[in-house]
């Protein structure tokens, strides 16, 4: 090869590197290039795009676009966290916006070298994983909802929602995750590029198997919920929020299974397949669909439903029944709590006046516990100008028809 060697290149090892590149190289010259993997050596100088892992240069303004829009969700996160101090569901969905902006910004700088390996690995692992964090929230809210809304509607214990998905949740993070650098930093056409799609292949079977089995879950409560005894009319308003927060919730799921259906074609059929090369659908069911999702679940906030100040009510007896310290003032909380009860029954539905129920039953037990402690009429009237106050002062607030929810 010594005498034949291309005037504008140079022998290095087995690999032709040229001096000073111009044009596209020949096919003759072309076979001792590569075009993906940590040994790249292509760049648009030397190689035809078609050689690159995706065949195109990702879109700038569309990236740019897309990195603007999850910023903007994650501002309105942080401030709904701040507001309603939703610490978890905020975490979640706040990281996979950091995660899908990481995963934009690599895909800016394929634009200028789509050859570039290490911008396709970043892209192709934290885009992959930006559903994960906001289905571990969304689990944890489903669990929230049974317990706050209709523990009595439970076909089993909420706690099995964290302890099964969210493992589950995390299982699939790492599997896609080990799968596509597996993949990325395998010699191409070596048996170690496919474990490494089988293995991702395998983390996102695993999260749409999750997505719809917690689906599924989440219409059976939601159709047995609303379809539980309604109370008053003037209870509307607080069931038409219930209602969007619900559907907000099974929109994100039904597009994040689109997306990860999506995912798995292009997987099984490789990073030489059709799928992986379109970027029209990459931007449609990637790109669209998650980002999407993660404003419907600023809109579908659970603090809407379970941190609301208008619900305060509840959550201050709910308080007021784990602060007592003696059997008067216990006493004092079931019989300030059957006065709110009877004032608020007319806008009580037959499931939030079951909480009441569980309270009232919870305090008996405290009550009975305390009954040999003396009692003093001066703990009575610390609970009286403590928490009676409170708890008229919101229920006034959640019954105020004339305030918007």
């Amino acid at each position: 090869m010594g005498s034949a060697t291309h005037p504008l290149m140079t022998l290095n090892s087995t690999i032709l590197i040229p001096l000073h590149p111009s044009t596209h190289l020949d096919p003759a010259q072309l076979r001792y290039m590569i075009g993906f993997g940590p040994k790249v050596n292509c760049t648009l100088d030397l190689c035809p795009l078609e050689m690159s892992v995706t065949a195109y240069r990702p879109s700038v303004p569309v990236n740019i676009i897309f990195i603007a829009l999850y910023s903007f969700a994650m501002t309105i996160h942080i401030m709904l966290g701040f507001r309603w101090q939703s610490w978890f569901f905020t975490l979640c969905c706040v990281t996979c916006t950091i995660s899908a902006i990481a995963g934009y910004v690599a895909r800016i700088f394929m634009h200028y070298n789509p050859f570039a390996f290490y911008p396709f690995l970043i892209q192709g692992v934290f885009l992959t994983i930006v559903p994960v964090f906001y289905c571990a929230g969304i689990y944890v809210t489903l669990a929230m909802a049974v317990n706050n809304l209709a523990p009595q509607l439970k076909r089993f214990n909420p706690k099995l929602l964290v302890w099964i998905f969210l493992p589950g949740d995390m299982l699939a993070l790492t599997l896609q995750s080990a799968g596509a650098v597996i993949s990325a930093v395998a010699e191409v056409g070596s048996d170690l590029v496919h474990t490494g799609e089988h293995i991702s292949i395998i983390g996102l079977a695993l999260q749409v198997f999750s997505i719809v089995v917690f689906a599924c879950l989440f219409v059976d409560f939601a159709v047995r919920f609303f379809r539980s005894p309604k109370g008053a009319p003037e209870f509307n308003s607080y069931d038409t929020r219930l209602r969007f927060f619900m559907a907000f919730i099974l929109i994100a799921l039904i597009l994040t299974t689109a997306r990860s259906c999506y995912r798995v074609a292009e997987l099984y059929q490789g990073y030489t397949g059709a799928l992986m090369k379109e970027e029209a659908l990459f931007i449609v069911l990637e790109g669209c669909a998650i980002v999407v999702c993660v404003f419907l679940l600023t809109i579908g906030h659970p603090g809407y439903v379970f941190r609301d100040e208008q619900n305060r009510a509840f959550q201050i007896i709910d308080d007021a029944s784990f602060s007592v310290s003696s059997g008067t003032v216990a006493k004092g909380v079931r019989l300030e709590m059957r006065k709110v009860r009877a004032r608020a029954s007319h806008v009580m539905t037959g499931i939030r006046a079951s909480r009441f129920d569980d309270m009232e039953r919870r305090l008996l037990d405290m009550e009975a516990r305390m009954v040999t402690r003396q009692n003093s009429s001066k703990s009575y009237h610390s609970y009286q100008s403590k928490y009676a106050p409170s708890a008229y002062s919101a229920y006034s607030r959640y019954t105020d028809r004339s305030r918007p929810f």
